[in-house]
């Protein structure tokens, strides 16, 4: 009776064994299955905010296209000036005693007088003005927009674009009378708009 009951538990356990286990080939259908199930969300997803920057960008196009183009351009807020700030000098950064770097601290104005982050491109020229020989240059520099974005900062005194150059190898060895010129190019309106400061080298 014992050996009997061996015999179909064995038997039941291969039978069972036999029905439960899956061929690697099906595994590897059922695998492809899931993959393509998690790809088909991830662009059912995608094609959701697709839909949705669509629409809002429908809706901006229809609210721009409603107003009036010379009362935007009006709207926008359009530089008047560039301002050298106090900060523009000729400085010891280093602290060796020894003048290496210029300075320049470059405010955009607007109709209303505020400083703004405008963007644009800056071109930065160094003159010596000697009165026998007139005004030569001594070095010329240009910030485009991209690197310009990043210069933008503030302080105690207030905000602009904080530029610097070495110009240690490029300086008089006598103390003179130098210029700074700044020349800044709009990008919103193409507008040049030019200013300039002297420095003193000691």
């Amino acid at each position: 009776m014992t050996e009997r009951l061996v015999k179909i538990l064995v038997l039941t356990a291969v039978v069972w064994t036999v029905g439960c286990s899956v061929p690697p080939s099906q595994t590897a259908l059922w695998q492809q299955v899931r993959d393509l199930q998690a790809a088909k969300n991830h662009l059912e997803n995608k094609v959701e905010r697709l839909e949705e920057e669509n629409r809002q960008l429908l809706e901006q196009c229809g609210m721009l296209s409603s107003l009036n183009p010379d009362l935007r351009l009006s709207a926008l807020d359009r530089l008047m000036q560039i301002r050298l700030a106090k900060g523009t000098a000729l400085t010891d950064e280093n602290r060796d005693g020894k003048i290496e770097t210029l300075r320049v601290h470059l405010e955009p104005i607007d109709q209303a007088g505020d400083v703004v982050k405008a963007p644009g491109q800056v071109h930065v020229s160094l003159w010596h003005l000697d009165v026998s020989a007139g005004e030569h240059l001594l070095g010329l520099w240009t910030v485009g927009a991209e690197e310009l974005k990043t210069k933008w900062g503030r302080s105690l005194m207030g905000a602009y674009y904080r530029l610097t150059w070495d110009v240690e190898a490029i300086l008089p060895e006598k103390a003179c009378e130098l210029t700074v010129k700044v020349e800044f190019t709009d990008y919103l309106t193409g507008k040049v708009l030019r200013t300039q400061k002297p420095l003193r080298l000691r």
